[in-house]
């Protein structure tokens, strides 16, 4: 009977006190797989909050970066001001072509007024060229009015010719103290060559004693010397008028 007992309450004991540690070896393992998690979590979590942090990292500027980021800034200036520059000097460069081209221009137009002032003042106040063979005719003018220069021949005088004129007064007034001045082609004398002989334009004035009455013709002979007969064909005669009176 009392090995029977103690069976049994060992038995009892066993039944009794084994669950509560298989209980406990069982929930050992779970605490340790609890802690293995967070453990997990947490490296998770700080590889998260190292990821968050590294754009940070990478987005932020260092400092050599900041330190350069101003000068390029003034070069970029500094290039830009310099093209504006090479742009005005091209502009100028321009204009001053322009303005060498206008000034062309405007000094060949010039020169055109300067000879259409000349061709008018010849017309207005121009020599006449006369034909010295008989009955030869032109007409000079002056500022007083228009004057008929004909030629009624010539004849040979000394080392030269003389030529009569006839002077016809076409205005309303008289003239006195008039004077003719005769151009022609003078030949050097005493050269029979034609091909040694050098020629000259030459001229004489005339003073007119009579007066260039209005209406009239006024007779005036003019000695050419040293001249031959080619060099006084064609005479270039002016007219110069000092004193006039109208016609009573």
């Amino acid at each position: 009977m009392i090995k029977k007992t103690a069976i049994i309450l060992l038995v009892l004991f066993i039944i009794t006190f084994c669950p509560e540690q298989n209980s406990e070896a069982k929930d050992a393992p779970s605490s340790t797989a609890q802690e293995e998690q967070s453990s997990k979590a947490k490296a998770a979590s700080t590889g998260s909050a190292q990821k968050e942090q590294n754009p940070k990292t990478k987005n932020a500027p260092s400092s050599t970066t900041q330190k350069e980021s101003p000068l390029t800034g003034l070069s970029n200036q500094v290039d830009v001001i310099n093209i504006d520059i090479t742009r005005l000097k091209n502009q100028v460069t321009a204009i001053n072509a322009d303005m060498s081209g206008l000034q062309k221009q405007i000094d060949g137009i010039t020169a055109r007024l300067d000879s259409l002032a000349a061709t008018l003042s010849q017309l207005e106040q121009g020599n006449a060229f006369v034909n010295t063979e008989e009955g030869g005719y032109a007409i000079v003018r002056t500022k007083f009015g228009t004057f008929a220069i004909i030629s009624e021949g010539y004849s040979q005088y000394l080392d030269g010719y003389k030529i009569k004129l006839k002077i016809g007064n076409l205005t309303s007034a008289n003239f006195k103290d008039a004077r003719l001045i005769v151009f022609w082609e003078g030949q050097n004398a005493g050269m029979e060559d034609a091909g040694q002989r050098g020629s000259a334009q030459k001229n004489l004035i005339f003073y007119i004693p009579k007066e260039l009455a209005s209406g009239k013709y006024t007779n005036v002979d003019v000695i050419l010397t040293p001249a031959g007969p080619d060099d006084i064909k064609t005479i270039q005669v002016g007219l110069e008028l000092n004193e006039l009176s109208l016609k009573k």
